[in-house]
């Protein structure tokens, strides 16, 4: 018999709804281990289910022997099941999710026009640049900061300087 029959029953995937929706593992404590999402909650679990001892499945295989109880909840879409599971991961900060659930850790790009003057920046404090235009939040703080820095060094050449001796040339333009 499976570990996932003796824990939850083997009649307990019947009842889980073939709809989109998010699921949440618990402990014996009942303390929140993990928040799912799925486009199909029976076919999600029943996944949890085949927990095969192939290493892909290892996090599965974990998560079905600490979890002591399963609930879920259907959602209109599985659009709406994503955005439950980000809110829900976010506010209740699960030990096994890792993605989401440090949001405040992801680079945004902002972009701010002042007058002739057009402004960049690089954060992950976005309160604190509430004058840019952001963008984001990205995922990958290395890969964002790496695209960011090949921009700003791209943008040295786009924005040619026009040396000082013949700004008078062509008014007082910074750049041709």
């Amino acid at each position: 018999m499976l570990i996932f029959d003796r824990k939850f029953g083997a009649d307990f995937l019947a009842s889980v709804p073939p709809e989109p929706g998010v699921y949440r593992l618990f402990d014996e404590a009942g303390t929140l281990l993990y928040v799912g999402k799925a486009g199909n909650l029976r076919r999600r679990l029943a996944q949890y289910r085949m927990a095969g001892r192939r290493k892909k499945e290892r996090k599965r295989r974990a998560l079905v022997k600490a979890a002591a109880r399963i609930s879920w909840e259907v959602c209109a879409s599985a659009l709406d099941a994503a955005l439950t599971e980000i809110r829900l991961i976010q506010a209740l900060r699960p030990p096994r999710n890792v993605t989401s659930a440090f949001s405040f850790l992801y680079p945004f790009v902002g972009i701010r026009a002042e007058g002739d003057e057009t402004y960049f920046c690089f954060t992950t404090s976005p309160a604190a640049f509430s004058a840019f235009e952001l963008h984001g939040a990205f995922r990958s703080r290395e890969v964002t900061r790496e695209a960011f820095f090949s921009l700003m060094r791209l943008l040295h050449f786009v924005g040619h300087p026009v040396p000082r001796h013949r700004r008078r040339r062509f008014g007082n333009v910074r750049h041709s």
